[in-house]
């Protein structure tokens, strides 16, 4: 039944450099089917999964799937599992799956992460039942929530108790009470400071930094795709650099609102140094007063250079922009903060 379908190969033929590989091969998987492929070297083993993944282009016939599956998330369906010595499987390969809840832009290249270090990962989609989910996989290593900020208050509450405990967060403004609400006492957490637009690869801005009891499991598993993350060693660590990454963001988001659009952070840094030294003050007394603590101002517009310098042609003004600066405001209302720049800049727009 069609419905029973998750990916089907019909008549495909692909293409690696000069050679076509596999021609006119045709191929189904269905819910609840495992496959390993297997074969002598060069017979297409890699090349045909790395088209299942989109990394392999297919130039004749389709991939289909019925339930209009993104790359990112056919990604997340496919486990590398490479030979060793005496043994078929990889080091990993019969581990506790790693659950992804949201498979877009930046959970793909998690999810590509933790295959190609032979961890099974099983996605979860929009179109999924968690709570089933849950019941078929009651001991997974690790949660990863990557639903994007504005979707994270909506899922949080749906995530079954016994997930709670491997829980891995990483949306931005992330700060210890939005996990604490929900009852999560020690998630991992990581600070990702790279970028995945769609239909290009991804950028790193700087090392991502990690904390809590998957942090090495993350770490390992992003270098194996180049992409460098520090473990932190205490909660104070993990809450600076959660800061310092929400001062970056904000701060170039609401200056970059007054500034031309396409403006990047070097432009901003060089040229609106006051503005963006004003809003990054604001900002920090905003944080400040969300955590009751207090931070080394010095040490986080540091790091806030840090980021810029990291990719000076990061554009400032991003689709979240507008949604930040609000957010901004309503809690300095709440708390009883002036932030004048900041209520200049929202003035000024609304000229």
């Amino acid at each position: 039944m069609r419905d029973s379908i998750v990916i089907k190969l019909e008549n495909i033929t692909l293409r690696v450099r000069d050679t076509f590989l596999l021609p006119n091969t045709n191929w189904q998987i269905d819910k609840g089917q495992h496959w390993a492929i297997l074969g002598p070297n060069g017979a297409g083993k890699t090349s045909l999964v790395k088209a299942l993944t989109g990394e392999v282009p297919v130039v004749r016939g389709r991939i289909y799937s019925p339930h209009e599956l993104t790359q990112a998330s056919r990604a997340a369906y496919v486990s590398f599992i490479f030979n060793q010595p005496n043994c078929l499987m990889g080091e990993h390969a019969m581990d506790q799956p790693i659950v992804i809840i949201g498979i877009g832009e930046l959970g793909g290249v998690f999810a590509k992460a933790f295959l190609r270090s032979g961890y099974p990962v099983f996605p979860v989609t929009p179109r999924m039942n968690i709570k089933e989910a849950a019941e078929n996989i009651a001991d997974p290593q690790l949660v990863l929530v990557a639903v994007a900020e504005k979707d994270f208050g909506s899922i949080m509450p749906s995530i079954p108790a016994p997930w709670h405990n491997c829980i891995c967060l990483l949306q931005n403004e992330l700060l210890p009470r939005d996990w604490q609400s929900y009852h999560i006492e020690d998630p991992t957490v990581i600070s990702v400071w790279f970028e995945k637009k769609k239909g290009m690869d991804y950028n790193v801005l700087i090392p991502s930094q990690v904390y809590g009891p998957g942090a090495k499991l993350i770490a390992d598993a992003l270098a194996g795709i180049d992409i460098t993350c520090e473990t932190l060693s205490t909660e104070d660590d993990l809450l600076h650099e959660l800061v310092r990454k929400n001062v970056f963001v904000f701060t170039i988001n609401i200056a970059g609102m007054v500034l031309p659009d396409g403006a990047t952070t070097a432009n901003l840094w060089a040229r609106h140094n006051e503005l963006a030294l004003a809003v990054a003050d604001e900002v920090i007394d905003v944080q400040q007063w969300l955590t009751g603590t207090s931070f080394d101002r010095k040490r986080l517009i540091d790091g806030l250079i840090e980021g810029i310098n990291g990719d000076p042609q990061h554009k400032c003004k991003g689709r979240s922009a507008q949604g930040r600066l609000e957010r901004v405001l309503d809690i300095a209302d709440e708390a009883g903060l002036k932030i004048p720049r900041i209520r200049d800049i929202r003035a000024r727009l609304m000229l």
